[in-house]
């Protein structure tokens, strides 16, 4: 019987059926845009699953091997072929080129260095950002702003079954002023001071300069497939879940973390899962106290696409601390079962973890248009809206509402006029979203929200256009208005994500009554920025030069600079 389990087991890992695995491709890059724009368009005449990112190049490959290009015009047909080559292994190499240095590297005219055969493929390539420029802000000086990353990135496969990925790259920088008061809110400027920079972990202030920081960056996984249906993978990165370019429910606002992702298509369902461990930040640590806590979150979503056109899902988490008053209970097993609703586990072992559910829907038309938003639900308390209209006559504004929403609308080949698209998003947040009473609870890592950049007591409308005129290049502009509440007085009013629930709660009219978006310091947040990006042949390498003037109440900022980035993806600071 035993020789019977590991004959299984050999067939199971060294199956002819698996899919050939590899990498993913980098959040942020402009081929998310591009995979939207062949999804509206029905271009591929198949369903194209974009609820979950990054997106494995597998699957990448799969759609432009399906996509029908005879209907697009010169130009975006050699942006096709662009993005194509980016991403998809197969189609870069049938590439034929001399390449350098005896054909040793660029041999495929995009990758640094590459080997295929039928047992392992490796692409290697410097990561590399090099920035430069200067900024005004609320009448000071000139203020110089800088991007000095340097390093590695490596990929392949093994057997065309085990995929994997590792990247880590050095920064220096000098930051926008905005950023700084976000990463340093004390704004007091200590040489070697720990930093909490949103998207990134351990950052250290490298010199006396006010916006000098310096960090390492890293991510690294493994990719396998047991069976068509199902893909896992398992390492060090980050994932969004959604639409959008937020996400209320998980966005990549946060740094890395470890995590085992599982994603399995059936028939017209598809079914997500994430397992992550994550850091509970508290700033002030010092080096001798030891690692920082760990914290674990768990996150499920399904999905049911009936066509090409709509995508209708629901979503639960369960963040929660290893540490109860009564003991240590480690990663919680309960939680493992992957198919389980999660609330009902957490009720049933008397647990009091930070729980959150939550629906998404996005909607194809008239081959120019995708509706999509989100809505999320943290805490809601039925009595008080109950309550509140029938004796208030007015929409209730209970702190027990902790909940969210996103609606937007992508517009692609504006009045017929080819690749000038158009993005708007309206996000909205209660106050004290994501918090909990038990601190090391909250919706965070590494003290970041695990959800909307902003947090919660926040809103904000966006809106992007770009246009892509010729095949190598890009512009684009936007804009955002935003609100936020901070905390004022030493009361807690539902911003800062990283604050304990049901302390230090401000008085505010009758009971729990007047809680609304803005409560507290309100902060109005206006910005506005404009990008150009010109490929260089046919390799992710990047010229890019970008403008971008921020208000918050009296404070204003206005910048300039670009310079050269190289397999990686754009840095964007957004919030």
């Amino acid at each position: 019987m035993l020789k019977k389990y590991a004959f299984l087991c050999l067939c199971f890992l060294t199956g002819k059926s698996l899919m050939a695995q590899d990498s993913e491709i980098l959040l942020n890059h402009d081929l998310y845009h591009y995979i939207d724009r062949l999804d509206i368009r029905n271009y591929t005449g198949q369903t194209i699953h974009t609820d979950i990112k990054p997106y494995g190049r597998q699957a990448v490959s799969e759609i432009f091997a399906a996509t029908d290009s005879s209907g697009m015009g010169c130009y975006e047909l050699r942006w096709h072929r662009k993005m194509r080559h980016l991403a998809d292994d197969e189609y870069a190499q049938k590439t034929k080129e001399k390449g350098l240095i005896r054909g040793l590297l660029y041999k495929n005219k995009r990758d640094f260095y590459s080997h295929t055969d039928d047992k392992f493929r490796i692409y290697v390539n410097p990561a590399m950002q090099f920035f430069g420029g200067g900024e005004y802000y609320s009448g000071q000086n000139l203020e110089m702003l800088s991007i000095n990353s340097r390093g590695i990135q490596v990929r392949g496969d093994f057997n065309r079954k085990i995929g994997f990925f590792t990247e880590v790259y050095d920064n220096v920088m000098r930051v926008p002023q905005f950023v700084m008061q976000k990463a340093d809110p004390d704004g007091v400027v200590v040489r070697d001071e720990r930093l909490n920079l949103p998207g990134e972990a351990y950052v250290k202030r490298f010199a006396r300069n006010n916006n000098s920081l310096d960090f390492f960056s890293s991510r690294a996984y493994i990719t396998y497939s047991p069976f068509k249906q199902m893909r896992m993978k398992f390492g060090y990165d980050r994932a969004f879940w959604g639409n959008g370019s937020q996400s209320m429910f998980l966005s990549d606002n946060p740094a890395n973390c470890l995590a085992l992702d599982i994603n399995t298509r059936v028939w017209k369902l598809e079914y997500s899962n994430r397992f992550a461990q994550m850091i509970d930040y508290f700033k002030g640590k010092n080096d001798s106290e030891g690692a920082f806590p760990r914290k674990y979150a768990v996150f499920h979503q399904l999905s049911f696409k009936p066509n090409r056109n709509i995508s209708i899902s629901a979503f639960e988490s369960i963040v929660y601390n290893p540490v109860l008053p009564n003991g240590r209970r480690g990663f919680e097993l309960q939680y493992v079962n992957p198919i389980i609703f999660y609330r009902s586990i957490e009720q049933a072992i008397g647990s009091s973890d930070n729980g959150f559910i939550g629906f998404s829907a996005k909607y194809n038309f008239l081959n120019h248009f995708q509706a999509y938003g989100q809505f999320l639900i943290d805490d809601f308390r039925f009595s008080d809206f109950k309550n509140g209209f029938l004796e208030e006559k007015r929409p209730p504004g209970s702190r027990y509402a902790k909940t969210a929403y996103q609606a937007g609308l992508k517009y692609i080949d504006m009045f017929n006029i080819p690749t000038l698209d158009m993005q708007v998003e309206f996000n909205n947040a209660r106050p004290y979203l994501y918090q909990h009473y038990n601190a090391s609870s909250n919706y965070t890592h590494y003290g970041q929200s695990l959800g909307y950049g902003l947090g919660g007591n926040a809103r904000d409308l966006s809106m992007t256009f770009r246009y892509h005129p010729l095949p190598q290049w890009n512009f684009e502009a936007g804009g955002m208005y935003g609100v936020k509440g901070n905390d004022k007085n030493g009361d807690n009013y539902g911003g800062d994500v990283t604050h304990v629930y049901n302390e230090n709660l401000p008085s505010t009219g009758a009971g729990n009554w007047h809680y609304y978006v803005g409560i507290g310091n309100k902060v109005n947040i206006l910005q506005a920025y404009g990008r150009i990006t010109y490929q260089i042949l046919d390799t992710d390498t990047f010229v890019e030069m970008e403008g971008r003037y921020r208000q918050e109440n009296t404070f204003k900022s206005a910048g300039v600079w670009g310079g050269l980035r190289m397999n990686l993806a754009p840095r964007r600071f957004r919030y």
